[in-house]
């Protein structure tokens, strides 16, 4: 099947759907994994830049399910997801013992090694979730009360189509609407990162949701351009491509 063909075929296929996204484009909640193990290597998870220990099953909490991750102090943990087009929306539980000490991270990068269509940047962050000993969460000069020795729900809406993004934490607006990215405006990976010094905490039930609108121009253009299989070179619906604004390569 020609090119063209490929993209008028995948084009009618979103046009006759209707009502949201194309759905879930992942989900974890840990269960299908052995307890004790390192999530590493399963699930699609790695640890940052292929090196150091990841998170662990643990069963001692579980959102859903018997089972949850567990980050300790020192543990880099990440799940690739490289997206460049739609709107999205992403959802991690989190259970904060009430004796936490030091920073615990949830962190989307807009560009990390291997991210298609990162325009030349090897790492750049979006979103840096902190949890803060057991007092706070925060991110980009926002904060509110850490609840701890409960699940919690941080919930971060992306739009790609106009680089934007959204915190809620259990229901709560952290902050307004604000720019996703500065740079390359793309949801590569996600980062669960402990610092050194900071104790466990655990996460369940990560899911990774396309709420495109099926009906909008933008959500047809960034659905059809991903059923065609264009990833890697599609820019982002509804604006032109953005220009590099700088990058780092220091680790998280």
């Amino acid at each position: 099947m020609s090119t063209v063909s490929r993209w008028c075929l995948a084009f009618l296929l979103v046009a006759l759907t209707s009502g949201h996204g194309m759905g879930a484009a992942f989900f974890d909640n840990f269960d299908a994994y052995a307890d004790g193990s390192e999530v590493k290597g399963q699930g699609g998870w790695v640890t940052w830049d292929g090196t150091g220990p990841s998170g662990v099953i643990s069963t001692a909490q579980a959102a859903s399910g018997s089972q949850s991750l567990l980050i300790v102090g020192g543990n880099d943990t990440v799940a690739p997801f490289y997206k460049n087009v739609g709107v999205w929306e992403f959802k991690i539980k989190a259970f904060v013992p009430s004796d936490h000490v030091g920073s615990s991270f949830v962190i989307l990068m807009a560009a990390y090694p291997q991210t298609a269509g990162g325009s030349g940047h090897t790492y750049y962050w979006a979103p840096q979730i902190e949890i803060k000993d057991a007092a706070t969460i925060n991110e980009g000069g926002a904060s509110l009360p850490l609840v701890t020795d409960a699940w919690t729900e941080i919930k971060v809406a992306i739009d790609l189509v106009q680089n934007k993004k959204q915190i809620t934490y259990n229901g709560t607006a952290l902050g307004g609407e604000t720019t996703w990215s500065g740079g390359p405006v793309a949801l590569a990976v996600l980062d669960l990162y402990n610092d050194g010094a900071a104790s466990a905490v655990y996460y369940d039930d990560l899911s990774l949701t396309d709420v495109t609108p099926a009906d909008s121009m933008a959500g047809r253009r960034c659905r059809a351009a991903s059923a065609a299989g264009s990833t890697t070179s599609t820019p982002r619906c509804g604006a032109p491509r953005r220009p590099s604004m700088g990058s780092t390569t220091a680790s998280s």
